[in-house]
């Protein structure tokens, strides 16, 4: 009917504010931190990936500078080429890293800049938490070596007033209202704002955020257009938020051939997105979990040879909220 079917559009027009921001001659387009523990109670191994874009026909020699707790790493002497990009990669060693957790959400802050002789051409701030991540037998689910305690509640962008376009101050009272219930954990069926999930970071609040691809049934997934699109929104959803440690897992979709008449059945072309989905996202980043969520019906298959790609699987269940079977 134009109006779509569940009451919110995935990224239907533009609904965030939009800025423009100052570029010199030299810009980072963007800076991935991955933080790795190998075992809790030693040190942290945080890898810097750094994107760089010369906006110059000439090629330049710049400095990478890197600040974190207390310590300046300095690249020297990297080339950009001309009209070209670079990804300058570096690891840098926190020995006695303070965790992040519910409870306790240790944010590090991290300056990396530019430089051009004597000259400053960039610089991007951001924070980021270490943590461990990792299942173990009997499924649990483990932050920092202890099992997962996880309560809370999920999230739409939408309002009966501002509709999909939320206020500050609608998402703090949603954030809030998260607080009071004592929530640990919540989820959404896309990439919130920024804003949330950097509040989720203060707060300690793990989020399992699912990529926007929702509810597409076997018949699309066999699309080779359509698997192309769903992967890209996967890679996009983990590269826009890699740096926020609240994120607990990537969801691939939500509820992907869920209809009535599939009954949870996994075809080709699905069996294929996730797999190769899956592969995407753990070379994006291999600390965190990677899963998808299933709409659950009587009568369905217990499990799946699709299953063997995710680490762990979300199940929705509506039996006694919507007609089902």
């Amino acid at each position: 009917n134009g109006f779509g079917t569940g009451g919110w559009w995935n990224f239907g027009g533009i609904l965030r504010e939009v800025y423009a921001r100052r570029i010199d001659t030299i810009d980072i387009d963007d800076v991935h931190v991955l933080p790795r523990l190998r075992r809790v109670g030693q040190a942290a191994k945080v890898e810097v990936r750094t994107y760089l874009r010369n906006m110059t026909s000439k090629a330049r020699e710049v400095d990478l500078v890197l600040a974190v707790d207390g310590q300046r790493v300095v690249l020297g002497g990297k080339e950009i080429p001309g009209d070209g990009t670079r990804i300058l990669t570096e690891t840098i060693t926190i020995k006695r890293p303070r965790l992040w957790q519910p409870g306790q959400p240790e944010l590090y802050p991290m300056t990396v800049a530019v430089d051009e002789g004597r000259e400053r051409r960039a610089v991007y701030r951001l924070r980021f938490g270490v943590r461990k991540l990792q299942t173990a037998r009997g499924g649990l689910m483990l932050l920092n070596g202890r099992p997962l305690d996880l309560r809370g509640a999920s999230i739409h962008e939408d309002d009966k007033d501002e509709g999909g376009a939320l206020s500050q101050a609608t998402r703090r009272l949603l954030v809030s209202r998260l607080r009071d219930l004592g929530a640990t954990v919540t989820r959404s069926h896309y990439p919130l704002h920024p804003a949330f999930i950097e509040a989720f970071d203060r707060y300690g609040i793990l989020y399992w955020v699912d990529a926007p691809v929702y509810q597409i049934p076997n018949s699309l997934f066999n699309e080779r257009g359509v698997r192309f699109a769903a992967n890209r929104a996967v890679e996009q959803t983990v590269r826009n938020n890699l740096n926020h440690p609240s994120i607990m897992t990537w969801a691939l979709a939500n509820e992907p051939a869920g209809s009535r008449g599939e009954l949870g059945i996994v075809g080709a072309g699905l069996a294929r997105f996730v797999e190769s989905s899956a592969k995407a996202v753990r070379e994006l980043d291999d600390t965190r979990f990677v899963s998808i969520d299933r709409q659950s019906r009587v009568g369905e298959p217990l499990t799946s040879s699709i299953y063997r790609h995710l680490d762990v699987l979300g199940v929705n269940e509506y039996f006694g909220w919507y007609d089902s079977y």
